[in-house]
């Protein structure tokens, strides 16, 4: 939905679906095998890394690099509001747009792949989309 304002909350909103699809529909075992802590821990980078990993060969995302840290730490501080420290990467404003908008894309493809499209045809979808919200 097209808005005038964008909120830190519409940021959290995308990353916390990512959070919940992957912990969600990943197993157990994926999880102990690519590193990633189980429900009652957060571990968003190596599940940012493993995904990006995963959908490598996806144009719309290797033309808009996903800062994972600075995704990880303004997700921790908007959820928390901790105070900002100098070794914190949280983002604001126009940058935070910018990363959300390409969380989207990477959400999207999650999606896609729970449905059964696999990356060929993922990639085709998101290319043929004449969608602004992945331009």
């Amino acid at each position: 939905e097209k808005k005038r304002v964008y909120r830190s909350v519409d940021f959290l909103i995308v990353v916390q679906a990512i959070e919940g699809s992957d912990r969600r529909f990943r197993s157990a075992k994926y999880r102990k095998e690519h590193n990633i802590e189980g429900k009652a821990s957060s571990k968003l980078h190596p599940m940012l890394t493993e995904l990006l990993s995963e959908f490598s060969d996806i144009d719309l995302l290797k033309r808009n690099t996903i800062d994972i840290d600075a995704v990880v730490d303004s997700r921790i501080y908007f959820s928390h509001f901790m105070p900002k420290t100098s070794n914190l990467k949280a983002i604001d404003g126009w940058e935070l747009l910018e990363e959300a908008r390409k969380l989207r894309i990477l959400l999207l493809c999650c999606v896609l792949s729970l449905l059964g499209f696999n990356n060929n045809q993922i990639n085709d979808v998101l290319n043929k989309s004449n969608s602004r919200l992945f331009v």
